[in-house]
């Protein structure tokens, strides 16, 4: 019981940790707050960021390592997670927009397309988190 109640808890710390990436990202991109477009942009795609690198982290085994013991050895495994997340994230800002249209719906591409800016802080940003959080943990 205690291992699923830790693991949940990473889960939870991991979620938020690329929630406050983002977020911060957003900021960095636009000195400050984005406009109220980016903003429905941000809660729009935070969701399915959120699923994604989750995800792929529980792919990749970066859940298999016991925070409690990460050494160098294990950061190639996470820097491998973080940087699929973000080739997944850069393949979807091109293929959203062909995607909905093909379906019939029209979608603003603003919505659609995450600016590369955010996608580069966000990766940093993810990794720094992870790393320092792991360490701590």
């Amino acid at each position: 019981m205690r291992f699923l109640r830790n693991r949940l808890m990473q889960l939870v710390i991991d979620g938020f940790v690329v929630a406050l990436a983002f977020a911060a990202a957003y900021a960095i991109r636009f000195e400050g707050l984005p406009p109220r477009t980016y903003i429905k942009q941000f809660l729009l795609v935070l969701p399915y960021l959120i699923l994604l690198r989750i995800g792929i982290f529980a792919a990749l085994g970066v859940y298999r390592l016991v925070w409690r013991y990460i050494s160098l050895r294990d950061l190639p495994r996470i820097l491998m997670a973080v940087g699929t997340g973000t080739v997944t994230a850069v393949s979807a800002r091109f293929g959203a927009a062909p995607f909905f249209a093909a379906l019939g719906f029209e979608i603003n591409p603003v919505f659609a397309t995450v600016p590369y800016g955010v996608i580069a802080v966000e990766l940093v940003l993810t990794t720094v988190g992870l790393i320092s959080v792991g360490s701590i943990w």
